[in-house]
């Protein structure tokens, strides 16, 4: 490999790196939100899991997905782990 091209190689792995590390910043205020929902959910008596909500945030996300040319596959795996997490995190901030 060319100096040339690895460079060219660094400086794209240094824009994924940036995107990733402000990708781990929106979690963390994601599940910031999601414990500040459980207090609401616990204090209004409500159950931590909605699958209601589950599917109509995956619907939605599934359409954004489309619009961007992002499988949708990929998006409903990436998002079902963020929901579990946040219901494990509502079910341990209690």
């Amino acid at each position: 490999m060319t100096k040339e091209k690895f460079m060219r190689l660094d400086s794209i792995r240094n824009k994924i790196d940036l995107i990733d590390n402000k990708l781990l910043q929106l979690l963390t205020k994601r599940l910031l939100l999601v414990k500040q929902l459980s207090f609401v959910k616990h204090g209004n008596l409500l159950p931590i899991e909605d699958k209601s909500r589950e599917k109509k945030i995956l619907q939605r996300l599934k359409a954004k997905a489309r619009t961007l040319n992002l499988s949708r596959d990929f998006v409903t795996k990436v998002f079902r782990q963020i929901l579990e997490e946040s219901k494990n995190i509502q079910k341990n901030t209690l």
